[in-house]
């Protein structure tokens, strides 16, 4: 049929860029994608979902956001940590963060320590959440909540429309962090390798 022709297509023109590989999304709930997706030999990889809240005026407690300001080594423990990431990943995420139009790098402080970081952008006046994590030592005591606050309260006073990010869905306790947060799943993305 057509979607089979489609990925014979696709295929072909990978084959003749060299790729390294195939990576192939399909939207959940969409079951004959998938189907199609796992006759072709594509195995299930992961899933991200995208979540979102909306924007809120609140009370400001528990931490205060500012811009990044040569926080490096700071970030760098925090994305180790959080993320798994190396030291030079770290780097070329702030470098990448630092020159992307409408985006900012917050470091989030409590007691004059920096208990965590976010990065937002703007688009299409949406605000986008990236880079989200807590400080190891700092978790479990509402930081994370009270830094999602904080760019829910932003998003309201800038006026804009909707505050999303993207998880995967394989993170449980950043699914909890989000929900406990009022954020609310709208879409998922299954990735599949081959």
């Amino acid at each position: 049929g057509v979607g089979t022709a489609m990925l014979d297509a696709m295929q072909q023109a990978l084959t003749m860029r060299q790729s390294a590989g195939d990576l192939a999304i399909v939207v959940e709930g969409a079951p004959f994608g998938r189907q199609l997706i796992e006759q072709n030999g594509y195995h299930y990889s992961f899933s991200e979902a995208t979540f979102e809240a909306t924007p809120m005026e609140q009370q400001l407690e528990t931490v205060s956001l500012r811009p990044y300001d040569n926080d490096e080594a700071a970030l760098i423990a925090i994305y180790a940590d959080g993320f798994g990431d190396t030291e030079e990943e770290s780097q070329q995420l702030i470098a990448y963060n630092l020159t992307r139009e409408a985006t900012t790098i917050w470091v989030a402080e409590h007691g004059g320590k920096i208990v965590g970081t976010v990065t937002t952008t703007v688009m299409n006046n949406e605000r986008w959440i990236t880079a989200f994590a807590t400080a190891k030592e700092a978790r479990g005591q509402g930081f994370g909540q009270a830094i999602l606050q904080h760019v829910k309260h932003d998003a309201a006073v800038e006026k804009n429309d909707v505050v999303l990010l993207d998880v995967e869905t394989e993170n449980v306790n950043a699914l909890a962090v989000y929900g406990k947060a009022g954020f609310i799943k709208t879409a998922q993305l299954d990735y599949f390798i081959k």
